[in-house]
């Protein structure tokens, strides 16, 4: 049994960005906004919601009829309430190497954006429980020819949940990095958390050398802690040096990752 516990408060809902936007707008020379907005909130309301674990099998489920649910939108409606969450819960626990060549199929016809997006996590979501290649495959493709940035910030970040092939190409999602669209951008250099080559490695110790966006360098540190070598190291100890708090942090732990990770081979 796997169990979601909610927080229902009025206006924040636990969001961080909600508060600091709160604290943007509301406040001026106040050096305690955030006490200032708990005190308009009422206390909030913890509800645990529980669900069964089990596995979807292919014949349990429409995919079309999946996908809609996914897409739905529900102004107003918790998320424990909302058709669309129970949806996506259910589309994690999908297994089954079959469902793969459908949702192959399902993309060949022309699709909304959102649409397109929902396959995607499905085809993530299957390939990580059946540790399924063709699911990886299928998402690579997707990238070459996806136009949309949220779906394609999905497809990227559903493969950065799988495990590519040694000498599998990922010029495709290195292309990515170059992207002028942040989102797109940053779930690239996350999706090269599934490859272990050495291209992949290179490429992302390229973009930390020569960007000065400080959110493109945490995410490549968070990257090579988890794939980078002994190459990966001089760059990052370079960010050790960053005035920026968040910035030498992410370095710090990456390369205690790294070195870690060598001292254990």
């Amino acid at each position: 049994m796997r169990c979601r516990i909610v927080c229902e408060m009025p206006c924040v809902a636990g969001n961080v960005a909600q508060i600091v936007r709160f604290r943007r707008r509301h406040t001026k020379n106040s050096g305690n906004a955030l006490h200032e907005f708990r005190d308009r909130a009422s206390p909030p309301k913890l509800t645990a919601y529980c669900y069964p674990e089990v596995e979807m099998k292919s014949e349990s489920f429409d995919l079309e009829e999946l996908i809609s649910r996914m897409c739905l939108r529900e102004p107003g409606t918790s998320s424990a309430d909302s058709k669309s969450w129970q949806a996506y819960r259910e589309a994690e626990r999908l297994s089954g190497s079959e469902i793969i060549p459908s949702i192959g199929c399902y993309l060949e016809k022309k699709r909304k954006a959102p649409e397109r997006a929902c396959a995607y996590f499905i085809l993530g979501k299957v390939g990580k429980n059946v540790s399924n290649n063709e699911a990886a495959q299928h998402l690579l493709t997707s990238i070459s020819s996806e136009t949309d940035k949220y779906a394609l910030a999905t497809a990227l970040d559903m493969v950065s949940e799988l495990s590519l092939n040694d000498d599998e190409d990922t010029s495709l999602i290195i292309d990515q990095l170059r992207d002028k669209r942040w989102l797109v951008r940053r779930a690239a250099i996350r999706a090269l958390k599934a490859s272990k080559s050495v291209r992949a490695e290179e490429a992302l110790v390229a973009l930390l050398e020569e960007t000065d966006d400080a959110s493109d360098k945490i995410y490549c540190h968070s990257t090579l802690g988890s794939i980078g070598t002994e190459r990966s190291l001089p760059a990052i100890q370079a960010s050790t040096a960053s005035r920026k708090r968040d910035v030498k942090a992410s370095a710090i732990y990456a390369v205690k990752s790294i070195r870690l990770r060598l001292d254990t081979r």
